[in-house]
C-alpha cells in the first residue's frame, strides 16, 4: 500500500477508534472511551491575547523563582538513565 494510502487508513482506524470508544489490540477489547471523554472535556482553547498574558506570568515566575544550573558529565546515555532512575548507587 503506497504511504498516502496507509496513512488515509490510519487515520479513518483512528477515527473510527475514537467514535466508538473501544479498540482491539492483541486480540482484547480496549476500551478508550472514558480517556477521549476527559481529553475533549479538558481540552482548553488559548486565543492570542491569552497566550501572551500567560508567557509573561511565566517569565516573571521563572525569573523571580528559578536559577538555572547546567552541569557537564562525562558518560554514556545508558548511564545517565541508570543514575537518574536509581538512588546514584551502583550495586551491579
Amino acid at each position: 500500500m503506497k504511504n498516502r494510502e496507509q496513512r488515509i487508513e490510519n487515520a479513518q482506524q483512528t477515527l473510527d477508534i475514537v467514535k466508538k470508544g473501544v479498540y482491539l489490540a492483541n486480540g482484547k477489547e480496549v476500551n478508550s472511551s472514558d480517556a477521549i471523554s476527559n481529553s475533549v472535556n479538558d481540552t482548553v482553547l488559548y486565543s492570542p491575547g491569552a497566550l501572551t498574558g500567560i508567557l509573561k506570568q511565566t517569565e516573571q515566575n521563572i525569573v523571580a523563582n528559578h536559577k538555572t544550573v547546567i552541569t557537564l558529565v562525562n558518560q554514556t546515555t545508558m548511564e545517565a538513565l541508570y543514575e537518574m532512575t536509581t538512588d546514584g548507587n551502583d550495586t551491579r
